[in-house]
């Protein structure tokens, strides 16, 4: 499990990517992955974003071992009514990837029952996939959705300046926000527009 721990802590980052949920709709998808506890387990935050901004799918989950030490990954997302834990059911890689790793909750074959699957498949230290796999009782237990993404750097990303931006200025220290800001910044106020 720790050589598996430390393939995953390599990836930790964010990516994105296009991809296809299980209505046939295209969706950009984020997922950020963070170490927690020195690579003991890490924190999954997904988010499937359609074309038109609707969010399909919004998710926070961990891996980690359970307290039986089988690596678990503990989904807990916007299309299911609690937090679900998914033990691990295949860890042989696909072709061409790195690290393939399955997570399941109860059986595809069980028609009886709701069941999932959600892969996490390691291309490379820049590329990564995540897939869902279910099946309603009564239903076909099928791959649902799915997307390959790549690794985005977040250091000068507009997305990180304004995260940067909004830790600054509760700082109330215009000295640590003032390098944030453009020279030629337009800001507009009730008692008129300033630049710079």
């Amino acid at each position: 499990m720790k050589t598996t721990l430390s393939q995953i802590n390599e990836v930790v980052g964010t990516y994105v990517g296009e991809g296809i949920n299980h209505e046939g709709q295209p969706f950009e998808g984020r997922l950020q992955i963070e170490s927690l506890l020195d690579g003991r387990g890490f924190d999954l935050r997904f988010t499937a974003t359609g074309k038109d901004g609707k969010v399909y799918h919004k998710e926070e989950s961990t891996i980690a071992p359970s307290i039986q030490e089988e690596l678990t990954l503990w989904n807990f997302n916007t299309n299911t009514p609690g937090l679900v834990p998914h033990e691990i059911r295949k860890s042989d890689s696909k072709d061409g990837a790195q690290l393939s790793l399955v997570f399941g909750f109860n059986q595809p074959s069980d028609k009886s029952t709701f069941r999932e699957e959600v892969a996490l498949d390691i291309w490379d230290q820049n590329s990564l996939s995540y897939t869902y796999s279910w099946g309603l009782p009564g239903g076909d237990f099928q791959e649902r959705s799915g997307v390959r993404m790549a690794k985005i750097e977040l250091a000068n990303s507009p997305h990180a300046l304004l995260e940067k931006y909004k830790v600054e200025i509760n700082k109330h220290n215009f000295d640590t926000l003032e390098p944030l800001i453009s020279k030629d910044c337009k800001f507009w106020f009730s008692s008129g527009t300033f630049v710079g």
